[in-house]
């Protein structure tokens, strides 16, 4: 429950700061909060991990006199710290792609329009009749 809080809750936010103008944008809304949230639980993951191989060695010092490291802790902390990453990767690409779509997207709709200028030149939008004008009726 907490994860699906904490995605619902940052996609919330990136819906709110980016409002979502189709479908592709809503779709990488999604990745990002996803991706984000990914992020987050590795972090805690490793710093679960470092905490409790901190704990396990001040009690092998404490019980042996020495320090003992383990291959297995190692391994998994360093584990969760490459997964972190790979997730705020993930977060950043998506974010980036969607200041892309943004960017790249026309900003500007024109309609209903006789002359458009766009930048040096000219551009005359019409369907090539000019209305009639109308004769005044005389009814009797």
């Amino acid at each position: 429950p907490m994860a699906r809080a904490r995605f619902l809750a940052v996609r919330a936010a990136l819906l709110d700061e980016q409002s979502p103008a189709g479908g592709t944008e809503l779709l990488l809304i999604d990745t990002a909060a996803q991706a984000f949230t990914l992020y987050c639980e590795w972090i805690d993951l490793f710093h679960q991990r470092t905490h409790s191989e901190m704990v396990r060695e001040r009690s092998d010092v404490k019980r042996q006199g020495k320090w003992d490291a383990s291959m297995y802790y190692g391994e998994a902390i360093e584990q969760a710290a490459e997964m972190a990453e790979r997730w705020h990767r993930v977060f950043l690409r998506t974010i980036r792609q969607l200041q892309d779509i943004r960017r790249l997207a026309p900003t500007v709709l024109l309609q209903n329009h006789g002359q458009v200028n766009i930048g040096q030149s000219q551009t005359n939008v019409s369907s090539g009749r000019r209305p009639r004008k109308r004769r005044a009726r005389i009814t009797r």
